[in-house]
């Protein structure tokens, strides 16, 4: 699990990557088509865009306003520094609440931005319901693989990172590759 700080680093790497991505892909190239019907911008990209626009500076006002802070106008790398001091104030001032829902912004943030700049791969469903799972039934997936930005001296390289994991979206349950085994008999028996 990444801290809000963590998330708030890695989104400002990130976010500076949108713009050249925007006109990547925009073509029918591979899928048949008339290229003149085509958007002129990669769509994925622009949505990530548009909802980071408003969003983050939201949250960031949002923030300011439950602690009673003055809130002026930030430029979106401004309120990346400023969130995690925020959400700081928050818990000290008894609103875990509004400093959890920062968390899980920023978790929504990075997924759609990685997802735009093509670092994350879908969760895979695997074909099973989750065995431990209370209410209606929710398929087990294969969590995606993710992509990270690191700096190096000639520039930004992509680090994979496969998670090797199997989680059940509806409850959290969770196992890992040690847990697969054990996981598969429990699955055959309530097949």
């Amino acid at each position: 699990m990444t801290t809000l700080a963590d998330a708030c680093t890695e989104l400002a790497t990130l976010i500076p990557c949108l713009a050249a991505a925007l006109p990547r892909d925009n073509t029918t190239s591979g899928r048949g088509g008339d290229p003149s019907a085509s958007v002129p911008f990669n769509p994925d990209v622009m949505h990530a865009l548009t909802v980071i626009a408003a969003e983050i500076p939201r949250a960031t006002r949002l923030a300011c306003q439950a602690i009673g802070e003055p809130w002026q106008p930030r430029t979106i790398p401004t309120c990346l520094r400023a969130l995690p001091r925020l959400a700081g104030r928050l818990t000290s001032t008894g609103q875990q609440a509004a400093a959890a829902q920062l968390d899980e912004a920023a978790r929504w943030w990075i997924r759609i931005t990685k997802q735009a700049l093509g670092l994350r791969t879908p969760d895979l469903p695997i074909g099973y319901p989750c065995p431990i799972h209370d209410g209606p039934p929710a398929g087990l997936l294969a969590a995606g693989s993710e992509g990270f930005l690191r700096r190096q001296r000639d520039g930004l390289v992509v680090e994979w990172v496969h998670a090797g994991r199997v989680f059940c979206p509806a409850c959290g349950a969770a196992w890992g590759p040690g847990e697969w085994a054990m996981l598969g008999r429990v699955l055959q028996e309530t097949a």
